[in-house]
């Protein structure tokens, strides 16, 4: 049974450059569904403050007010 992974990122190019492989296909998840979510990036701090998504990009200084829920990879900012 594969589990859904919501991956919310904006378009810039820079995010899109980092999730290329995994919105075209080229690298997958094994047992993972992933779903791209497109947003601006006041729009993304806003949904992490919720806790909306599994994956996040948000705003630096966001961070500590959603610590709780989210750790900053280790290719993030």
């Amino acid at each position: 049974m594969s589990r859904l992974l919501r991956i919310a990122h904006s378009p810039d190019p820079d995010d899109a450059f980092m999730f290329y492989g995994l919105s075209q296909g080229e690298v997958t998840i094994e047992n993972f569904t992933v779903q791209h979510i497109l947003e601006d990036i006041e729009t993304l701090n806003q949904r992490a403050l919720k806790a909306e998504f599994e994956i996040t990009a948000i705003s630096a200084h966001l961070y500590p007010f959603v610590a709780n829920h989210y750790w900053i990879m280790r290719t993030g900012s």
